[in-house]
C-alpha cells in the first residue's frame, strides 16, 4: 500500500506541477516516519501519517528550507541533514531509513 501512495504523489507532482522527480527519501524523526519528495521545481511533497503537504523552497542562507504555511510545516535540509518542524514542534534530527 505504501508504494501505491508514493507512486500517487509522484503520478500527482508530475501532474499538477509538470516537474520532474529527483528523488524519494524516507526517514526516521523520532518516532514519525517521514517520506520526502524532492522535485526538480523548488517543491517537495512530504507524507507524514498518510497525509500529503505540498512544500515550496524558500530563501535561506544555510542549507534549504521549505514551508507550507497554510499548514504550519518547514523542513530544512542541511547536507545528510533533515530538520521537521510541525505547528511549532521540531522533531528529532531525522535519520535516512534505507529500503
Amino acid at each position: 500500500m505504501k508504494k501505491i501512495g508514493i507512486f500517487f504523489v509522484l503520478w500527482l507532482m508530475a501532474c499538477t506541477y509538470g516537474a520532474g522527480v529527483n528523488e524519494s527519501l524516507t526517514y526516521q524523526c523520532g518516532g514519525q516516519i517521514v517520506d520526502l519528495v524532492f522535485s526538480d521545481d523548488e517543491t517537495i511533497v512530504i507524507n507524514i501519517s498518510g497525509q500529503n503537504y505540498v512544500l515550496n523552497q524558500v530563501n535561506t542562507s544555510v542549507g534549504e528550507q521549505y514551508m507550507n504555511e497554510e499548514q504550519n510545516i518547514m523542513v530544512v535540509t542541511d547536507g545528510n541533514d533533515v530538520y521537521v518542524t510541525i505547528n511549532g514542534v521540531s522533531f528529532p534530527q531525522c535519520a535516512q531509513i534505507t529500503k
